[in-house]
């Protein structure tokens, strides 16, 4: 309704609004908060730190882990991206992030962490020929 009148950012505060108290449904959940996102990444550039803020934490409260990092990735915010692509265990998809990570130490203490743990993961899983290297 509010898109329909070009009110981007009554539509933005409604999205925001709704909480896991509204909906339990995590993927409804995650619907309506990533058109808060895309709505402010288009139309309401002003508010783009601020949705992402709170649209990346709720995400990771209801478990969206991978949505999560997409969104933080896309603004930049890679560190919390890769720490999310971790709680999600999408390691490759933290590498990948922290590839973009500066400076370079830093950058390198995350791919470090980032290996450390996908190791971690394979032996709680018996993924012991992943281990190699």
């Amino acid at each position: 309704m509010w898109e329909d009148s070009r009110d981007y950012q009554k539509a933005i505060d409604r999205y925001l609004e709704i909480t896991d108290q509204h909906f339990q449904n995590p993927a409804q959940l995650e619907e309506i908060w990533t058109n808060a996102f895309n709505i402010a990444m288009t139309y309401a550039k002003d508010r783009v730190q601020e949705v992402v803020s709170i649209v990346g934490s709720r995400l990771i409260n209801i478990q969206r882990f991978e949505s999560a990092g997409e969104i933080l990735e896309s603004v930049g915010y890679y560190e919390k991206a890769v720490e999310s692509y971790i709680m999600g265990s999408k390691f490759e998809r933290a590498k990948s992030c922290a590839m973009q990570v500066r400076p370079i130490e830093l950058q390198n203490l995350l791919l470090d962490k980032i290996q450390g743990l996908q190791r971690d993961k394979d032996i709680e899983k018996g993924r012991y020929n992943n281990l190699g290297g």
